[in-house]
């Protein structure tokens, strides 16, 4: 790729520029979870499926829960239906109450 840059009205000499790559593709889902924050944090940190340096997670208070946004490139391996099952399991109770357990 070549730009080009006027010295003087006439006068138009080619400058070297460096070409930027295109970002990879990602795949991304969000929804807010009727949870904490903190909550949503130790089960995150917890899936090393969500620890994965391809694998994107914010987290944010919003409202009665946290807003969730999981965001994964291409070459994760994880697709939106991927990333909107670790929506719902994230959603899943993890504690029942008034169980004897």
């Amino acid at each position: 790729m070549r730009l080009f840059r006027r010295r003087e009205p006439w006068v138009i000499e080619p400058t070297d520029a460096v070409a930027v790559e295109p970002p990879e593709p990602v795949a991304s889902v969000a929804r807010t979870l009727v949870k904490s924050e903190p909550e949503l944090a130790e089960l995150v940190a917890s899936d090393p499926r969500l620890g994965a340096e391809e694998i994107t997670v914010e987290l944010a208070e919003k409202g009665f829960g946290t807003r969730v946004a999981i965001s994964a490139t291409r070459s994760s391996g994880f697709d939106e239906a991927d990333l909107e099952r670790l929506l719902d399991e994230l959603a899943e109770p993890q504690r029942r109450p008034f169980t004897n357990t």
